[in-house]
């Protein structure tokens, strides 16, 4: 049996990441999955809706499976709503542009006359 993986809270992680740049894209993921929240710990409540029915015929170990596959999920969908970079980005304007580099990237575009 695989050994299982040290959770970690999502909320901490993320303020940490913070830095220097980042963007949240969990607009984008909600309309993929409506059940995401900004707060971690709703996105797991509401997930729970998802959970196979509890009955007395159901073993502990699929409750348990079950429990640490929707914590998974939550810190999946929680991370992955964030888009992280360790430096700024800077503004195209802001490079120079070599100009046989720029001959180069003309002369292959189909679209420029």
């Amino acid at each position: 049996m695989p050994s299982r993986q040290d959770r970690i809270p999502p909320q901490p992680t993320l303020q940490a990441a913070h830095r220097p740049w980042d963007y949240n894209v969990g607009s984008i993921l909600r309309r993929f999955v409506p059940d995401l929240s900004e707060d971690p710990l709703d996105t797991f409540n509401k997930l729970q809706a998802y959970d196979l029915v509890v009955d007395d015929n159901r073993p502990g170990f699929s409750l348990r499976r079950e429990l640490e596959a929707r914590q998974q999920l939550t810190l999946d969908l929680a991370l992955s709503s964030h888009v992280y970079c360790d430096r700024v980005f800077q503004r195209a304007s802001d490079f120079a542009v070599d100009d046989e580099i720029r001959d180069h990237v003309t002369c292959c575009r189909s679209d420029v006359p």
